[in-house]
């Protein structure tokens, strides 16, 4: 199945709207053969979630820095194609694009 596996990380909306409860992902291309490149999203997140602390040498960067944390995030809606047509809106669905920041304190 390619050269990378994935990584999905699942949010769930929690402000008042009409998209509350609702749940959207952020999937990220892991490399089998090493850890997460220096220039990679995965890698850029995993940093800013880690207070810009770069990890050391060897150091595992666990997924679990991306649990129980609210954050900010941007959304955008992917518009799949087929033949190089976009394809009709009940198609579309909508990822994570962005972290924009990381929520200290407040309830749920």
């Amino acid at each position: 199945m390619g050269k990378n596996k994935k990584l999905f990380v699942i949010f769930k909306i929690l402000n008042v709207g009409e998209h509350y409860g609702k749940t959207i992902m952020l999937v990220y291309n892991m490399p089998f053969s090493s850890g997460p490149r220096a220039g990679s999203k995965y890698y850029k997140d995993w940093v800013f979630l880690n207070g810009y602390k770069k990890p050391s040498r060897n150091a595992k960067m666990s997924p679990r820095i991306f649990q129980n944390k609210r954050m900010l995030i941007k959304t955008r809606t992917s518009k799949p194609k087929r033949n190089k047509k976009e394809m009709p809106e009940t198609f579309w669905y909508s990822v994570v694009d962005q972290i924009i920041e990381v929520i200290t304190g407040g309830a749920e």
